[in-house]
């Protein structure tokens, strides 16, 4: 029996980001220090996981432990339903006070379709996107 997960520790430096499947179904994007993310970029890791996912959506885990800034139309990719069917759900841990305001202050304005919460723990974020992959397993079945 193959396994179904083929791309576990699959792994892509780019300038401004680290992307690496972690777990099944699990991309990690750690972010670089300073890091400015324009549409180009999101788009240029959107065909990564896209390449990698098909036909199936995987579960985002956002490392962001320095400074960045997303252009505002980045922004409103995130939030719009134009990633819906290729990611699941999103994990955002960031590593300051700060950020994780700025993080939530960006989930209540522009609500993103997708289920994201912010961690300030990775192994939180996680426990909690391998708990999602097991309640929609869960759902599936029933």
């Amino acid at each position: 029996m193959g396994s179904e997960h083929p791309n576990i520790g699959f792994k892509v430096v780019l300038p401004y980001m680290e992307i690496e499947v972690v777990a099944e179904g699990i991309v990690r994007f750690d972010l670089t220090r300073d890091t400015v993310i324009d549409m180009e970029k999101s788009i240029e890791m959107f065909e990564i996981c896209k390449k990698l996912y098909p036909n199936s959506a995987y579960k985002s885990l956002k490392i962001v432990k320095h400074k960045m800034k997303l252009e505002p139309d980045v922004m409103d990719f995130l939030a719009s339903d134009a990633r819906k069917g290729l990611i699941s759900f999103e994990a955002v841990v960031v590593e300051s006070t700060t950020l994780k305001m700025l993080g939530n202050f960006y989930l209540k304005i522009k609500k993103p379709v997708i289920k994201t919460k912010i961690f300030d723990n990775e192994n939180q974020a996680l426990v909690w996107l391998k708990s999602q992959t097991e309640a929609q397993q869960s759902m599936k079945m029933i």
